[in-house]
């Protein structure tokens, strides 16, 4: 279940389309992008972690071929850049250090970047019907995680403090299991960006939606707050859940762009943050030791899906 936590940015493409609200507002928001690269992703109160810019962004052909060819040094170009669901993946992981040590004992969270080359025309993606097919979860997927994103009524984003909200921007419930030992659920605030031929989508759980105790939240936002409950079993294999935990902390993006070397060549990455409470895995690298091969997987299934774009 953990390809769904790295697939989180594909996830928010469909969520997009699924929850987009009609509400007008009468200035622009700050996009989630401009405030991960600034201030960062938020953690916890008061803690943030920022995440970098798309590798390509602002960069002529000359300086994109040279940071490319430093993205896929450890496999070398022609093989990082081969048209095949199972060409590499570039990972980088870094913990989010508590304070001023970086070791993993005392570390906040985790920062995660995934970078892979797809083939596919540019101008497909901004197909809202196709974005779905590709980016979506499949029927099998939501039956698996029983959970299917809802959609934010007007209503309710107001009595959660939210008067309006910009075109580009939705609202949309969250469910995430964690190797079926931690669940998270909540409301994300998810932005869509088009610029300079490029497509990026941000996401980040949203603040409105967490209260200093879930049970303190209004009884007509009780079931959107953000929250997180352990699951664990009794030695005869009997389910028990922990009440559930005020949370905040995961957010991240997904940038897709032209790399400009070859026909349809496209650079598709993924940076997100997210807190990890130690009473989730003891202070263990369990979780950190799953996200190598579940980005991999998530890049393989978008491969497929891509291939069949005309």
């Amino acid at each position: 279940m953990l390809r769904y936590v790295t697939a989180l940015c594909l996830w928010a493409f469909v969520c997009f389309e699924l929850s987009v609200n009609s509400s007008t507002t009468a200035k622009a928001q700050e996009t989630l992008f401009d405030s991960f690269t600034s201030q960062g992703v938020t953690l916890s109160k008061g803690t943030h972690t920022a995440l970098a810019a798309p590798l390509l962004t602002g960069k002529n052909a000359d300086e994109s071929k040279q940071l490319l060819e430093k993205l896929s040094e450890r496999n070398g170009w022609d093989r990082f850049s081969r048209n095949s669901p199972s060409a590499p993946v570039h990972v980088e992981l870094k913990y989010v250090p508590e304070g001023k040590g970086s070791g993993s004992e005392d570390r906040l969270g985790h920062n995660i970047y995934s970078a892979f080359i797809a083939y596919a025309p540019m101008t497909s993606l901004k197909d809202e019907q196709l974005m779905a097919s590709l980016f979506g979860s499949t029927a099998e997927d939501k039956e698996q995680m029983g959970f299917n994103p809802e959609k934010l009524s007007p209503e309710i984003l107001k009595k959660a403090g939210i008067e309006a909200v910009d075109a580009n921007t939705s609202y949309s419930t969250l469910r995430i299991p964690l190797m079926n030992r931690v669940e998270i659920e909540g409301t994300a605030r998810i932005d869509k960006i088009e610029k300079n031929g490029s497509i990026v989508i941000a996401w980040q759980l949203d603040s409105h939606f967490t209260f200093d105790k879930p049970e303190d939240a209004p009884p007509e936002l009780a079931k959107y707050v953000n929250r997180y409950k352990k699951i664990d079993r009794d030695e005869l294999g009997k389910v028990t859940e922990t009440p559930p935990v005020s949370y905040l902390g995961c957010g991240g993006y997904l940038s897709v762009q032209s790399t400009g070397l070859a026909e349809n060549q496209l650079l598709i990455e993924s940076r997100f943050a997210m807190y990890e409470p130690k009473v989730w895995f003891a202070g263990s690298n369990f979780l950190r030791s799953k996200f190598p091969p579940a980005l991999q997987e998530s890049a393989q299934t978008l491969r497929r899906k891509l291939s069949s774009v005309k």
